[in-house]
């Protein structure tokens, strides 16, 4: 039988234990006695406080305050050598190269923030339907730029949330063919999407909606999946083209949805891209 919960309800209500409370506090006693990564922690942290950032990668390494300690050292020395808050502030044009880079990106992968859920987590949508990484290949996006811009969309997403909670992602496949589910660059692709996604923004995904899949994504998807903690794979619903909108409409008001979908949203990178005179300055 289905609940009669929303699936992102259900996911995100998922309680924290007293031993989790206590991995956390043990995490962020950690940090605090290392003077040098406290430091790093306040500098990177920006709208999160140092104890919701300990609880985020306590959560992601649950069995062992080592491995926790030791990712989220990984993480803040990744964010100094990636100079990741300097980069933000950079516009989506130049991030991808271009004029050129940025039009046959957005054409290919166009993307938006939405709105607002139920649970009042951005809404972000993706749509991979056109993707040929071959073609932006051709202008010069290598498959590391394409995943490097993805992290500067996401550390946007971030700042549009006070860096501070959850989203949700709409992922739309509609029509993708059998070559570009089973490209081994968009495979690729997909991989490093998912290993920068778990080692530099931990328990940040709240649901993952992956609408009008076809067919053909079945053995991809399972490929995709042995990359995801199993955490992580309860929070994915692979959602075909005639169940998909009851699923979503649970969890959003359908009508921030791209007018494509039937809402009434215009597709932009406006509350993402600093370009945007509306985007809250960093």
């Amino acid at each position: 039988l289905e609940s009669a919960t929303p699936f992102c309800t259900m996911v995100a209500t998922a309680g924290s234990s007293e031993q989790e409370s206590q991995h956390a506090s043990e995490l962020l006693e950690a940090v605090l006695a290392d003077e040098q990564l406290a430091a790093l922690a306040e500098r990177q942290r920006v709208g999160e406080s140092l104890e919701e950032l300990c609880i985020r990668f306590s959560r992601a390494r649950p069995k062992s305050l080592e491995k926790a300690l030791e990712m989220l050292k990984a993480n803040m020395r990744h964010r100094e050598e990636r100079q990741i808050l300097d980069a933000a502030k950079i516009p989506a044009l130049k991030v991808l190269g271009g004029e050129e880079q940025f039009r046959l990106y957005m054409e290919q992968i166009p993307h938006a923030l939405l709105g607002r859920d139920n649970l009042d987590r951005p809404v972000i949508y993706k749509n991979f339907t056109n993707i040929k990484l071959w073609d932006l290949e051709a202008v010069g996006i290598t498959i590391d730029d394409a995943v490097r811009y993805n992290e500067w969309l996401t550390e946007r997403l971030a700042f549009s949330m006070g860096h501070t909670g959850q989203w949700t992602l709409i992922v739309d496949i509609a029509n993708m063919s059998l070559g570009q589910c089973m490209s081994t660059k968009h495979l690729s692709y997909c991989k490093g999407l998912a290993v920068n996604d778990a080692d530099h923004y931990p328990e940040r995904l709240g649901s993952l909606f992956i609408i009008n899949a076809p067919f053909v994504f079945s053995k991809s998807f399972g490929i995709i999946k042995s990359w995801l903690d199993e955490k992580t794979q309860k929070k994915i619903q692979l959602l075909g083209t005639d169940d998909w909108k009851a699923r979503v409409a649970e969890c959003m008001d359908p009508a921030i949805l791209p007018r494509e979908l039937g809402g009434q949203t215009e597709m932009s990178l406006k509350g993402l891209c600093p370009s945007f005179e509306s985007e809250t300055s960093l």
